[in-house]
């Protein structure tokens, strides 16, 4: 019964007597399915006289914490001495590690690093590169790639990656 948002259910079996009362009781019912957002439901209950009760809960449903990386970029483009890559992410506020890397147009590693940023902001930089190779050569001028790896302390991850140009 009821309509799209609107459902009832018997909750009988659901339902128990509190200790030494019999006017007062729990439902525990299992709300499995619910879409994330603000929800509310109208309970009506009969006692065994057939007296009506009425109550209202409200209650809202949070969606999965989820990381995921909405915008990235590298700057300036071109550049020629020194290169910065921020990220966006859905989770401000928790302490992440950062891992990242610089490759060649063959897809070689030039360059790689990590980071921790504890209370991370929406907005985080996670590359400071100096636009050198991993034995302290200069590069030449072409295409690079990087990588980024974002990963929570409870273990979620996500990656993103991107295309810059150094100047000759």
């Amino acid at each position: 019964e009821g309509t799209e948002n609107q459902r009832s259910f018997v909750l009988n079996d659901y339902f128990s007597y509190d200790v030494n009362s019999y006017t007062r009781g729990t439902v525990r019912f299992p709300m499995s399915d619910l879409q994330p957002g603000k929800h509310t439901f109208t309970c009506k209950a009969w006692d065994i006289y057939n007296n009506p009760g009425k109550g209202l809960v409200t209650c809202l449903v949070i969606p999965p914490r989820t990381l995921e990386i909405t915008k990235s970029a590298a700057y300036p483009v071109p550049f020629q001495d020194e290169l910065h890559v921020w990220v966006q992410h859905t989770l401000p506020g928790e302490n992440l590690t950062v891992k990242w890397k610089i490759m060649d147009a063959q897809g070689r590693v030039i360059a790689d690093g990590d980071s921790f940023h504890e209370s991370a902001p929406a907005k985080l930089t996670v590359i400071d590169w100096d636009g050198k190779t991993q034995n302290g050569a200069e590069i030449q001028g072409g295409v690079f790639f990087y990588q980024v790896i974002v990963l929570t302390e409870d273990g979620l991850e996500n990656t993103v990656g991107g295309k810059f140009v150094k100047s000759q």
